[in-house]
C-alpha cells in the first residue's frame, strides 16, 4: 500500500535539488567574478606607480629650471659644452621622453583593460543573472507540477423559494483535489446576487477572493484535503427581493415588478499549500435558470430542484491560480 505522504516527499526532495542547482551556479560564477576584479585591480596598482612615477620626474625637471631661472649673469659669458655633455643631455632628454610615452602607453592599456573587464564583468553579471532566473523558472515548474489544484461541483438540494422578501436555495458545495500535494487552509464563499446574462461578475469575484484571504479565525470553516480526495459542503444562500427588483432598473409605479428572478450564484474557492506563500483560488459564477434555459419566474415558486439548475455565466472569471 502506498503512503500518501509518497508524493509530497517527492515534491520536497525536487524542490531541494532545484535550491542545489541555483546555489552551485550562483557560487561558480561569483568566484570567477572575483579572481578576474583581483587582476583588474593589479593593473590599476601598476598604473598608479607608473603615474606616481612620472610625477616625481617632472618634479625634478621643473625644480631644475626653476633654479637655472634664479642664475644671474651680469657678464655675457660663452659657454661651451664637451661632446659628452651634449651626448649625456640628448640621453637624458631621450629617457624622459621615453618614460613619458611608456607611461602614455601603460595609461592607454590599463584603461583599455579596464573597459575589457568591466565589459566582462557585466557580460558574466548578465549570465548569472539569466542562469538565476533559469534555475528559478525551472525550481517553479517542478513547484507547479507537483502542487495541489482544487476543483468545484455544486449541485442544488432544495426547491428555490420566494417568501416575498427574499428568494432562498440550497446548495452543495464539493470541492475535490486533483493535484499532486495536499492542499489547507480551504473555504468556499458564495453569494446569490442579482445577474442578468452578460452582467460582468469577474468584479465581484475578485471581491470574494480577497476577502476569502483576510479571513481567519474559528468562525470560518477551513479544510484539508489530500490528492483524490473531496469532501461536501451544504450552505444555503439568500437575495433579497428588493435587490432582484432595483436590478431591473428603476419603474414607474404603475407598472408592477417583474416577475423573472435574474439571480446568480458567485464564489470562490480558497486555499494554501506548503511550499507556496501565497493564496491560491478556484472562482466561479452560474446562473441560475430553467430546463429551457430561461430564467425563473417567482410566481412559479417554490421550484423543485429537478425544474431548474446551473448555466455557466459567460462573463464570468472561472479561473484557477
Amino acid at each position: 500500500m502506498r503512503s500518501p505522504y509518497a508524493d509530497f516527499c517527492i515534491t520536497v526532495i525536487r524542490v531541494c535539488q532545484g535550491l542545489f542547482l541555483c546555489y552551485s551556479i550562483a557560487t561558480m560564477s561569483v568566484i570567477k567574478l572575483r579572481i578576474e576584479l583581483r587582476t583588474l585591480r593589479h593593473a590599476i596598482e601598476e598604473l598608479r606607480s607608473a603615474m606616481h612615477h612620472h610625477s616625481e620626474t617632472v618634479h625634478a625637471t621643473q625644480e631644475r629650471k626653476e633654479q637655472a631661472r634664479e642664475i644671474v649673469q651680469p657678464v655675457p659669458v660663452i659657454v661651451s659644452y664637451g661632446d659628452q655633455t651634449i651626448k649625456d643631455t640628448d640621453a637624458q632628454n631621450y629617457g624622459q621622453n621615453r618614460t613619458q610615452k611608456s607611461i602614455r602607453n601603460r595609461t592607454a592599456a590599463a584603461v583599455i583593460a579596464a573597459s575589457l573587464y568591466a565589459g566582462i564583468a557585466a557580460l558574466q553579471w548578465c549570465e548569472m543573472r539569466k542562469a538565476t532566473k533559469a534555475a528559478q523558472g525551472q525550481l517553479a515548474l517542478m513547484r507547479d507540477a507537483d502542487r495541489p489544484w482544487i476543483d468545484i461541483d455544486i449541485s442544488i438540494t432544495s426547491p428555490l423559494i420566494y417568501n416575498g422578501k427574499v428568494v432562498q436555495e440550497m446548495f452543495t458545495f464539493i470541492p475535490t483535489n486533483i493535484g499532486r500535494s495536499p492542499a489547507e487552509n480551504i473555504s468556499i464563499n458564495p453569494i446569490l446576487r442579482p445577474a442578468f446574462m452578460f452582467d460582468d461578475l469577474q468584479d465581484i469575484q475578485k471581491r470574494l477572493c480577497d476577502n476569502a484571504v483576510r479571513q481567519s479565525g474559528p468562525f470560518f470553516l477551513k479544510y484539508a484535503l489530500f490528492p483524490g480526495h473531496h469532501y461536501n459542503q451544504p450552505i444555503g444562500l439568500e437575495v433579497s427581493i428588493e435587490d432582484i427588483n432595483s436590478h431591473w432598473g428603476k419603474l414607474p409605479t404603475s407598472i408592477p415588478a417583474p416577475d423573472p428572478i435574474p439571480i446568480a450564484l458567485v464564489g470562490c474557492v480558497d486555499y494554501t499549500y506548503e511550499l507556496s506563500d501565497r493564496h491560491h483560488q478556484t472562482a466561479f459564477a452560474f446562473d441560475l435558470v430553467t430546463k429551457e434555459g430561461g430564467m425563473l419566474l417567482k410566481s412559479k415558486t417554490p421550484i423543485p430542484p429537478s425544474d431548474f439548475g446551473l448555466r455557466t455565466h459567460p462573463t464570468k472569471g472561472d479561473y484557477p491560480n
